[in-house]
């Protein structure tokens, strides 16, 4: 269990390093936007969103470009769950 978790660190540090040249900050808010449980956001280097799927899942997106993607995150349900 130690080698696995000294592996899964390791590969952390590695892609930190190779990612580090094209490190870019999202930069300061220049326009923001609530509608209901979300929050959108334009930043000075992309467009990030943040929404309130339940009181113990929160999404959190971020895009460099000028949008968010269009397709649905699975990192999260697509759908609020009902809730009682």
């Amino acid at each position: 269990m130690k080698i696995f978790s000294l592996s899964i660190v390791l590969q952390f540090l590695l892609a930190g390093i190779l990612l580090a040249n094209n490190f870019q900050y999202a930069g300061n808010i220049k326009k923001g936007e609530l509608a209901d449980t979300r929050l959108a956001l334009e930043l000075e280097n992309g467009r990030a969103a943040i929404e309130i799927i339940t009181d113990e899942i929160v999404r959190v997106r971020f895009n460099p470009g000028e949008q968010l993607p269009t397709e649905p995150s699975y990192a999260v349900l697509p759908q609020k769950p009902h809730v009682e």
